[in-house]
């Protein structure tokens, strides 16, 4: 840009750009964003949850559901109506 003439702070910035549009790849590691970290993080965990819970002794639950899950462990909106389809699934009502 025509503009970046005489800054050297924009000059150098420019020849840097142009430099590295001629590499085939990128040659520094910025590593990870926070959220990917988190994210790395938390599918580590539920694959270790995951192998734990597939090898723990068969249950009537373990039958039901079989994959863990993470995030929203709720499936209703009304906790009443959640409390009781819970007991009916663990076998905890009469």
């Amino acid at each position: 840009m025509p503009s970046h003439i005489g800054i050297a702070g924009n000059e150098k910035a420019d020849r840097l750009a142009n430099d590295g549009t001629g590499k085939q790849k990128v040659e520094i590691d910025v590593g990870l964003e926070l959220k990917e970290a988190y994210n790395t993080a938390d599918e580590y965990c539920a694959k270790k949850w995951q192998e734990k819970w597939s090898n723990s002794k068969p249950s009537h639950y373990k039958s039901i559901e079989p994959k863990v899950r993470t995030g929203k462990t709720s499936l209703y909106k009304n906790r009443r109506y959640e409390i009781t389809t819970n007991r009916l699934k663990f076998g905890y009502c009469g």
